[in-house]
């Protein structure tokens, strides 16, 4: 059973877009470069025999950072070339922590991938679980903001990082911190119901992903979870924006690829995709726009320009452009890859 996305936050750098996102399964199902564990006090080597058990393999630990607080940071090569760091932390399991103190490990997370990156490791994706689950439980709200403004920090100024996976898997985990991440990115539920003109564009596009085989490459990652932000009662603009802009990447990869180049990124792309007229020029501004609202960065100025959430109307212009989305990719993949088509 592959992993679930549930929630994606787009941050653009001058690297071009990364993304965080939040995922629901099991993490040693989920590819990364670098993976982030970490042990309580008295651990008494749970932690490493947990690993040895999934990946085969001995995990001899060496010393890599030790920070001022007492936790110690090793590292682990896999054969494979891919690196694991476990947080040795003096925490003791089930012990309530405050924001000060998950902020500070957090902290340690990311200037532990930062001597990583500094050692010259280029790591696309990293991964890692909810670090201190058993200790997060008066805190949440707070530790997705913290670990959501580091991610998104880290995601701007790393070299070579371009995505950060935060799998979910104790059951009610996944909900839970979509639901927080969403309120700590500010964005708003709307009644879907109450607007029948949203209902129509809503139903459109979920008729054209209800054609498509689930068997097709991007089905789980991108198209899936459009669905389910399609269908959810709390209807959130913003999510739906997210993953449209995740399906227009998608797209404009594949068109890409047809016409012979190399994948680059989104701006090259769309930039590819005008100039050599693979779209007409209606098309072609619908893509932008659907750009435009992906909403590519958490931060918001202070004070706030303009409303804070998206109104029926920009709502309506956002899913007549995902349903010509939707379209134009059901027409590339039926000509090119007819078999994942029903």
């Amino acid at each position: 059973m592959k992993n679930e996305v549930k929630n994606r936050v787009i941050v653009e750098s001058d690297g071009g877009d990364r993304a965080f996102l939040l995922l629901e399964g099991d993490i040693f199902r989920e590819r990364a470069d670098v993976y982030i564990f970490n042990s309580y006090k008295n651990d008494i080597g749970m932690l490493l025999h947990t690993l040895r058990d999934h990946y085969q393999e001995e995990l001899p630990e060496s010393p890599f950072y030790f920070s001022p607080d007492g936790t110690v940071v090793n590292r682990i090569n896999l054969k494979d070339g891919r690196v694991i760091l476990v947080l040795h932390s003096e925490m003791i399991e089930h012990t309530a922590l405050t924001a000060e103190q998950y902020n500070n490990f957090i902290k340690i997370v990311f200037t532990s991938l930062t001597a990583l990156e500094s050692y010259g490791e280029k790591f696309e994706t990293i991964a890692f679980p909810v670090l201190l689950r058993n200790s997060l439980n008066n805190i949440y709200s707070e530790a997705v903001e913290i670990l959501i403004e580091a991610s998104t920090y880290w995601l701007k100024m790393s070299d070579h990082t371009k995505l950060i996976k935060y799998v979910l898997f104790e059951n009610g985990d996944a909900e839970l911190w979509n639901e927080k991440l969403n309120l700590v990115l500010g964005r708003s539920v709307m009644d879907i119901h109450e607007f029948s003109e949203l209902r129509q564009y809503r139903d459109r596009a979920l008729s054209i992903l209800k054609q498509i085989d689930n068997k097709y490459i991007f089905w789980e990652d991108t198209l899936l979870p459009i669905q389910d932000s399609l269908q959810r009662n709390d209807f959130r603009p913003e999510v739906v924006a997210a993953f449209s802009r995740k399906l227009l990447e998608v797209y404009c990869y594949e068109m890409g690829k047809a016409d012979g180049k190399h994948n680059g990124s989104l701006e090259e792309c769309l930039s590819y995709m005008r100039n050599n007229r693979l779209l007409n020029q209606w098309d072609i501004q619908t893509l932008y726009q659907i750009r435009s609202f992906g909403n590519p960065s958490i931060h918001r100025p202070d004070p706030v320009i303009g409303p804070k959430g998206m109104n029926e109307k920009d709502v309506t212009i956002l899913l007549i452009d995902l349903c010509k989305l939707l379209e134009l990719l059901y027409e590339f993949v039926s000509a090119n890859h007819a078999f994942t088509f029903k």
